[in-house]
């Protein structure tokens, strides 16, 4: 048996734990999590990316590793999270999942939430070997100041630890064979049917896409990400507020304007703050950047053009109520 400390292995970690594998006779087998660029979506992708783990398994196999590391101008990876959750829950069916672990290697897994969720899906230990090579490269340019490169590998692994443990902790877990597997999270925009049969047990209230939807994002990603026309990818702005970039409800502006209507008490800022900072335009809402922006499905557009008497209906009865509960007060009190 091979105890490891954390479920975050690094590469050098995952090399010593394969070639252990090797050497004390151990069967372990790698599964690539890929497919052919351009391909059509697979009615049942479990046929296809769990029937090889499950025949390796039933042979005497101890350890499956899914791997997206060979993707390239021909080959596009697949979700890994889609990946793990599909061999997971195939082999839990097959009543084999007990019998071998389930090592996922990702140039997807970045942070905290990732390796939290891969995780939850039934992996036994996450390789980030992307965000890896990412630190080293980053560390050759200088730009880590004194940190050797193992301190700054040691800290990335420190720092998914501890977000991993915060996110059991504030589901009252303190195990980790407990949350493996366990899917105690809810998936948004996707389709309950795909939900249901590669993450059993797991809501999904608004629904969303399903496989062809996967496979669209899929082909759309990797033809961006092999575009020979392209000079360099866009950064984006998912963890950082960029020009052009992901929305995000606090943005720069927005900060800027409340802090000068906070400083100056500039009234008539308030309700361009309210409005995220966007100028009043009627014709152009506000791009929705969370669920808590289309309450019961209506769009930015339909709330506003509710009526204002909605307000004052609501708290007409509370006034009326106040003033009788004073008038009351007062003729309790005169002789």
């Amino acid at each position: 048996m091979l105890s490891l400390q954390s479920p975050i292995v690094l590469n050098a970690e995952f090399e010593a734990m394969r070639k252990y594998m090797g050497e004390i006779g151990l069967r372990a087998s790698t599964a690539p999590s890929i497919r052919k660029a351009g391909s059509t979506p697979c009615a049942r992708p479990s046929t296809a990316s769990a029937t090889r783990p499950r025949r390796r398994c039933a042979r005497g196999c101890l350890h499956i590793v899914l791997t997206d590391a060979n993707v390239d101008a021909e080959r596009a990876a697949l979700p890994m999270i889609l990946a793990a959750g599909c061999v997971h829950s195939y082999l839990v069916r097959q009543s084999l999942r007990t019998f071998t672990s389930l090592n996922v290697r990702s140039g997807e897994c970045l942070d905290v939430h990732y390796a939290a969720v891969i995780i939850g899906v039934g992996a036994t230990t996450v390789n980030p070997y992307l965000a890896e090579e990412t630190i080293a490269a980053r560390h050759a340019r200088g730009l880590f100041g004194k940190l050797s490169l193992g301190q700054c590998l040691a800290n990335y692994k420190k720092a998914l630890d501890d977000g991993l443990l915060k996110v059991m902790s504030k589901m009252g877990i303190s195990v980790l064979s407990s949350y493996r597997g366990g899917c105690n999270f809810e998936a948004v925009g996707l389709s309950r049917s795909l939900v249901a049969e590669f993450f059993p047990g797991m809501p999904s209230r608004i629904s969303g896409i399903g496989l062809r939807g996967v496979q669209e994002k899929i082909a759309e990603q990797h033809a961006r990400a092999f575009d020979e026309d392209v000079i360099a990818l866009p950064i984006g702005g998912f963890y950082k507020m960029r020009r052009g970039g992901d929305r995000h409800n606090f943005e720069g502006n927005l900060i800027h304007m409340l802090q000068d209507a906070v400083d100056h008490r500039v009234l008539r800022q308030v309700p361009q703050v309210q409005r995220g900072g966007a100028p009043p335009a009627a014709d152009q809402p506000a791009r929705p950047a969370g669920l808590q922006d289309r309450p019961h499905g209506r769009s930015p557009s339909t709330r506003s053009n509710r009526s204002p008497s909605c307000a004052s209906a609501w708290w007409r009865p509370a006034s009326r109520w106040a003033r009788s509960g004073r008038r009351r007060t007062r003729r309790c009190r005169s002789p």
